[in-house]
């Protein structure tokens, strides 16, 4: 009598897709998962993107430290800046493919999603939480795939 193994190759798919080198592009890593989804015998592939996707995550934590000084960022806007004080907080990602939170002095139009901007910044960790318990801005930063944040 043979014994059925049928997590194996869902196991492989995950371990190569974690292996794999490069950046896939974010879209077709979607896609494959979705594919995998709706069609059973492609769920190794779903796998490996899944795979692939968890190490990007991982190692957008495991980053250099940033530089010293003030940097030029340029990129997308991903979020909806939120306003407080004449300040905005927003999320931008550079063609890297890196998200960096900003905290900018209001600036002279209204950003959007999909603008393109560029910005002199110096960049920083997110500090983690100080009291056991508390307002963890480093985990909350990781769930949302923020690298760094960004102070212009």
């Amino acid at each position: 009598m043979r014994r059925s193994r049928p997590l194996l190759p869902l196991a492989i798919g995950f371990a190569f897709g974690v292996a794999l080198p490069g950046q896939v592009p974010l879209p077709a890593a979607l896609g494959t998962v979705a594919a995998a989804v709706l069609v059973p015998p492609l769920a190794p592939a779903g796998f490996a993107a899944a795979g692939h996707l968890a190490a990007r995550a991982a190692a957008a934590r495991s980053e250099a430290p940033p530089p010293e000084g003030e940097v030029r960022l340029q990129g997308v806007v991903t979020s909806i800046p939120d306003r407080s004080r004449e300040r905005a907080r927003y999320r931008l990602r550079e063609a890297s493919g890196r998200v960096v939170e900003v905290l900018s002095p209001e600036p002279a139009w209204p950003l959007a999603p999909g603008d393109r901007i560029a910005l002199f910044a110096r960049l920083r960790r997110f500090s983690p939480a100080l009291n056991p318990g508390g307002r963890d801005e480093s985990a909350r930063a990781r769930a949302r795939g923020v690298a760094l944040q960004a102070l212009g």
